[in-house]
């Protein structure tokens, strides 16, 4: 008898584990997992994200739908700028700081550096639309370094397509690729079809930096198809708070002048560019305007 009491007490024991145990899990179905903790004490939202894409599968999978937070596209008749962030991958705070401005930003990330894959998983996650920066040989190199998994003209083209997706792979849930620096890269028509024909493989956009007047990526693009834009300006070539304000009321001055064609603007991870901006959406929050990713620019 006394066995059996033992028995049951053992039986009763296991149901009540398992009860807990489904319980727990139905919690985590319906609540989702614990919040991350930011430095400021803060509870960082994490959306449900499926993995990394893969690249070389000729699609981009796993990328969150871009749903802007602010400055919403509301008409044709409204002027449109893109914003651009190059260089991001090294720091993750000042990320933090562009993403927390609260408008939609296309956030250009360099392969190689040590947040490169965390930055673009963090962009993603906040709805931002993650470009590759992809390093390309200036005029002037190896003095003028643009940096490791950088593409050079004396690359062939199975060696251009290798590092090319090597780079793709350390910036998962890029939708497209701007250049960094390549002043001589971009005036090699040859090796931009290379290049191109690989990027519309993967269906991914290209976005000339223009860091050359004698850049050749319009007629790379026209000869292999694939999506092509083209920077209008950069706001903080001096690093300087109050210029580079200037530049961004000048641009959105001209934009209630003339409203036809969308601009794309390319800024850098400047503790001045953060001031600069955050001016602005303080200053101007109902601006006629609208910001938008480079997706959706129109």
């Amino acid at each position: 008898m006394r066995k059996k009491k033992k028995t049951g007490s053992w039986r009763r024991l296991l149901l009540l584990a398992l009860i807990v145990i489904a319980g727990f899990a139905v919690y985590v179905a319906l609540v989702g997992p614990p919040q991350e903790e930011r430095p400021d004490g803060k509870a960082l939202r994490r959306p449900q994200v499926k993995t990394a894409p893969r690249h070389h599968e000729g699609k981009t999978t796993g990328v969150l739908p871009l749903e802007p937070r602010r400055h919403i596209v509301s008409g044709s008749d409204r002027r449109q700028i893109a914003l651009i962030i190059d260089d991001l991958g090294q720091d993750p705070l000042v990320l933090r700081e562009l993403l927390d401005l609260g408008i939609p930003l296309t956030v250009a990330i360099l392969p190689n550096c040590r947040f490169s894959g965390e930055a673009a998983r963090r962009a993603n996650e906040a709805g931002m639309e993650v470009l590759l920066h992809l390093p390309m040989e200036p005029h002037g190199y190896p003095a003028h370094n643009p940096g490791q998994g950088a593409l050079l003209t004396t690359m062939d083209d199975t060696e251009l397509s290798q590092q090319l997706a090597l780079d793709l792979d350390g910036v998962p849930y890029a939708r497209g690729v701007n250049n960094h620096m390549g002043s001589l890269f971009m005036e090699d028509e040859k090796r931009l079809e290379v290049v191109f024909r690989e990027l519309g493989r993967r269906h991914l956009f290209f976005v000339d930096s223009r860091t050359t007047a004698n850049t050749k990526a319009a007629e790379a693009a026209a000869k292999t198809g694939i999506r092509f834009l083209s920077r209008s300006a950069f706001i903080d070539n001096g690093a300087d708070s109050e210029e580079t304000y200037q530049i961004l009321t000048r641009t959105i001055d001209d934009g209630r002048q003339n409203r036809r064609h969308g601009r794309i603007l390319i800024g850098h991870p400047y503790p001045s560019t953060v001031r600069a901006l955050k001016r602005l959406l303080r200053e101007m929050p109902d601006s006629d305007v609208d910001w938008v990713t480079i997706s959706n620019l129109h």
